[in-house]
Parts: structure tokens; C-alpha cells; sequence
């Protein structure tokens, strides 16, 4: 299913009754701001998958976090999709 605030690019799957704490804060569970509202929202029940050009990522909603947060960098083409969406 699709997130309706955000583009069919994007889509929320395979959400959990639960949440997933990350192994290097000590906040349970996750939040960030991540409407662009400045609302601080949970992350970690589930994942995310991007339409890129050549294949569709799968991720975990905390990914958000990790890249904020964690300094990680995904693959180009996963940052390339995300970037379309903002255009």
C-alpha cells in the first residue's frame, strides 16, 4: 500500500505490530521528522520501497534515520529516486 502523502514511488509495506530499535541510540522507538512538518513520527515498523530505473528497492523505514543520523549513504540509484520525487 501506498503512503497517500507521499508519491506512488514510494510505498509502505509489510508493517509490524512492533518496532525495531536501532543498535546505536538509545531512543525507543525512532523518531523523526520526516513529513516536513517538524512532527516527530516513529520509524521502524516496517520498510519502504523506492522505484528506481532498474529495480525496485526494499529497505527498513529506519533507514530515514540511518542516513540522518548514521551517515549511511544507500546506492546512487536509490538516492536518485528519492530525489525525483522532490522535483
Amino acid at each position: 500500500r501506498c503512503l497517500s502523502d507521499w508519491s506512488s514511488d514510494v510505498c509502505s509495506s509489510d508493517l509490524m505490530r512492533g518496532y525495531h530499535a536501532c543498535s546505536k541510540c538509545a531512543e525507543f522507538p525512532v523518531r523523526e521528522a520526516y513529513f516536513g512538518d517538524g512532527e516527530l513520527r516513529p520509524l521502524g515498523d516496517g520498510e519502504i520501497r523506492v522505484r528506481g530505473i532498474s529495480r525496485t528497492y526494499s529497505s527498513p523505514t529506519l533507514i530515514y534515520h540511518y542516513i540522518l543520523r548514521h551517515s549511511y549513504l544507500p546506492p546512487k540509484e536509490f538516492l536518485d529516486a528519492v530525489d525525483r520525487l522532490t522535483d
